[in-house]
């Protein structure tokens, strides 16, 4: 199956040319710059750190393993699928909230408004989620905003089940390491962009460091995993946005 494809400075993004069967409104942006998604060491101080990973940990014990969409009935339901996705949801204190909100606000929004070109407003499409990785969790490769041939549309191959999330953000709270050496650090759970190539035609894996951030199109060109936590629990915070 051949490839549909596009270079953005040294990187490339791919996905089989069939899988452009149907029509996506306002989900594949423009660049500025010559890499396609916003990646930051640091975006969070030390401080806000603590506070996110603290209290998630507070919080612990209000976990629920996380759900997905179940199209399997055609209804916009949810299911456990651990197959797919082994993932903790935690809630957590409002303060955790206000501090993710106004990170948004005035380091995340103004960097993506110039790299992706957007002339309007952004706007949360959904509250954030605090997801907690123990060992052996994962979530398998996937697209934040379409399902693939979902029930009842058959006709295309990706529904777009989710139009407002036109752009992902991951936030990281702790420490990927190469060999676990003290609480709060994790070993495996890196970040992969499937369909992102780097300069050497592989795809482009993120080792997260507590306080680094990653944003991204959130349509099917952007598929990403995260790969199985080895040992430790590993905190990551996301959401999604509507440019309107």
């Amino acid at each position: 199956m051949a490839d549909y494809s596009y270079n953005v400075g040294e990187y490339t993004v791919r996905c089989p040319e069939a899988e452009m069967k149907g029509e996506f409104p306002d989900i594949f942006p423009k660049y500025l710059k010559n890499i396609p998604y916003i990646y930051r060491e640091n975006l969070l101080t030390i401080d806000e750190v603590n506070l996110i990973y603290k209290n998630a940990l507070k919080n612990f014990v209000k976990r629920a393993y996380a759900t997905v969409h179940d199209y399997s009935t055609g209804a916009a339901g949810t299911r456990l699928n651990i197959d797919g996705r082994y993932t903790h949801n935690i809630p957590c204190d409002a303060q955790v909230y206000s501090t993710l909100n106004n990170t948004l606000e005035n380091r995340i929004y103004p960097l993506m408004q110039e790299h992706y070109e957007i002339t309007g407003k952004l706007q949360l499409a959904e509250s954030w989620q605090v997801l907690g990785y123990g060992q052996g969790y994962f979530f398998g490769n996937h697209c934040d905003n379409c399902i693939w041939n979902a029930p009842g549309h058959d006709e295309q191959l990706w529904w777009t089940n989710t139009p407002k999330r036109k752009y992902s953000t991951v936030i990281w709270v702790n420490d990927q390491v190469e060999g676990y050496s003290r609480t709060g650090q994790y070993v495996g759970g890196s970040f992969v962009l499937t369909r992102v190539l780097d300069a050497d035609k592989k795809s482009v894996v993120i080792k997260p460091k507590a306080g680094s951030m990653i944003t991204f199109p959130s349509n099917f060109q952007f598929m990403h995993e995260v790969r199985k936590v080895l040992r430790g629990y590993r905190i990551s915070c996301v959401a999604w946005h509507d440019a309107i």
